[in-house]
């Protein structure tokens, strides 16, 4: 599909415009990308941009990775112990680093599964 670009001076700049069109980027790229893809999987720096496209997708959005939650990580990081160990119930489980998205995401993990006495 050819494409051609499409400078904008400062005469032909309208800030109302811009902003209306920002507010719909989030529902443009859900669209768009749910009519190419059975799930979404996004990795971002923001917050809202994955809440955004979650909120208008017509397919699943996995968070691989944001700055508040690391959810693939922890199971990962949970199950490699659980093998090495036979369960971790009844166990200790410390985590030593930073308390950061893998930090907060095994924590919820723990808390919300099965890792944990009954």
């Amino acid at each position: 599909m050819p494409a051609s670009p499409h400078f904008i001076t400062g005469g032909e700049f309208d800030a109302d415009r811009l902003a209306r069109l920002l507010a719909r980027a989030a529902e443009l790229k859900a669209a768009l990308l749910s009519r190419y893809a059975a799930l979404i999987g996004l990795r971002t720096g923001d917050e809202a941009e994955l809440g955004g496209l979650a909120e208008h997708a017509s397919v699943p959005v996995v968070n691989m990775l944001s700055p508040l939650h690391h959810p693939c990580q922890a199971p990962a990081g949970l199950q490699t112990p659980a093998e090495a160990l036979g369960s971790l119930q009844g166990r200790v489980v410390t985590y030593v680093g930073d308390g950061n998205d893998v930090a907060r995401s095994l924590l919820e993990s723990l808390v919300s599964s099965d890792w944990q006495d009954g």
